[in-house]
């Protein structure tokens, strides 16, 4: 498992297997870390770059898809440049020509150019990201500034069209409803003024037999103005019991009439409001199709367009820009951490000197090699 795990770290580090596992633990972590900071580079790479496209809308599968070929492009960059660098350093380094160092300060200027574009490129879309509700706002405000005046004339398009097909139906209702609630007043009222009545009569008719019976105290037996009274009364409770009992019912006929006549206008009501609906779908298309009409945008132009306006605004510009230029500058640094390690803080290697002289060795054998079948075919000396 171990062999099987540095093999990978040299393949992903570019280095010789085979040279590798001769020389010492202390070259064989430095190619293990070589291989290390290329990918934690390229996953840094591939993260920002997700983040960035994801800020745009992009889908995540073709986000991480594209994000992917960018850390792909970046991790085999660093592989070549670790590949590359064959210089002896420390105790075994070597002063190196001008010839030397003119590629080798290329492959630098090379990296740094690449680093700084794609931080620049990168960091953008992650200040995006980062005031992606700011950003949305400025969106949200343009926009509705832009089509304030299409909204107004589409506002009053909608209440003539609601006034024109809804009418007076609403207020009618409302009206008669507050007819049926009086109307059930008035039933309860007259329901309780028959119950009322129908008590009174009752007592009454009661007094009366007592005053005929005798059964009254003080009174004498018989018909007399004592049980005439009571029948009176008795005769009234009746008369305003029957009274009542007609205009509950009355209030009961009124309750139906309205009711239905409720459900008669709801029902118009609601072909009104169908109706109604259609037509302000109308309404909508025809402001959408308006030429002045600005529809809601999230494209990468509206959003940069956005971002640079809040970095020009006279009270938070100043923050955004630092943050862009903090996230810019860490990204970079991020991006040239690798090279800032093979430049200054390589310690001596091994590895490299035996690659060099093996490479020295077999490019002598290549060329003897070489030269022998050259004589063969002349048939001289070698």
């Amino acid at each position: 498992m171990a062999s099987k795990l540095f093999q990978a770290l040299c393949l992903i580090a570019g280095a010789d297997r085979d040279i590798a596992e001769q020389c010492n633990d202390r070259d064989r972590q430095l190619i293990g870390s070589e291989a290390a900071w290329i990918v934690l580079i390229a996953v840094l790479a591939w993260t920002a770059w997700w983040i960035a496209l994801r800020t745009l809308d992009m889908p995540a599968l073709e986000a991480g898809m594209v994000a992917a070929i960018v850390a792909c492009f970046i991790f085999m960059f660093d592989r070549a440049m670790a590949a590359s660098d064959w210089r002896l350093v420390g105790v075994l380094a070597q002063p190196m020509s001008l010839r030397e160092r003119i590629p080798h300060g290329a492959v630098i200027a090379g990296r740094v150019i690449v680093s700084f574009i794609l931080a620049q490129t990168t960091a953008l879309g992650v200040t995006l990201w980062l005031f992606e509700g700011r950003i949305e706002q400025g969106l949200r405000e343009d926009r509705n500034a832009a089509n304030a005046p299409l909204m107004r004339e589409f506002e009053a398009d909608v209440e003539a069209v609601e006034g024109q097909l809804l009418g007076n139906l609403q207020s009618d209702i409302a009206a008669l409803r507050a007819q049926l609630d009086l109307a059930v007043d008035n039933q309860r009222q007259a329901l309780q003024t028959a119950q009322s009545a129908r008590q009174l009569a009752s007592e009454a008719k009661s007094a009366a037999d007592a005053e005929r019976k005798g059964d009254a105290k003080n009174s004498p037996a018989g018909d007399g103005r004592r049980f005439r009274e009571w029948e009176r009364r008795e005769n009234e409770a009746q008369s305003a019991e029957a009274a009542a009992r007609e205009a509950a019912q009355m209030a009961q006929e009124m309750h139906q009439t309205l009711r239905e006549q409720i459900d008669t206008k709801q029902s118009d009501l609601l072909a009104a409001r169908q109706m109604a609906e259609q037509e302000i779908l109308k309404l909508q298309e025809r402001l959408e199709a308006d030429p002045r009409w600005q529809p809601e945008r999230g494209d990468l132009l509206s959003r940069v367009n956005t971002l640079w306006r809040l970095m020009e605004d006279p009270v938070e510009g100043t923050a955004t820009t630092r943050i862009h230029h903090l996230v810019t500058s860490c990204l970079l640094v991020f991006e040239l951490m690798f090279l800032i390690i093979k430049l200054f803080f390589m310690p001596p290697s091994v590895y490299k000197l035996r690659l060099i002289t093996a490479t020295r060795l077999e490019a002598l054998r290549v060329k003897e090699d070489h030269d022998e079948d050259i004589a063969g075919v002349l048939g001289g000396v070698p």
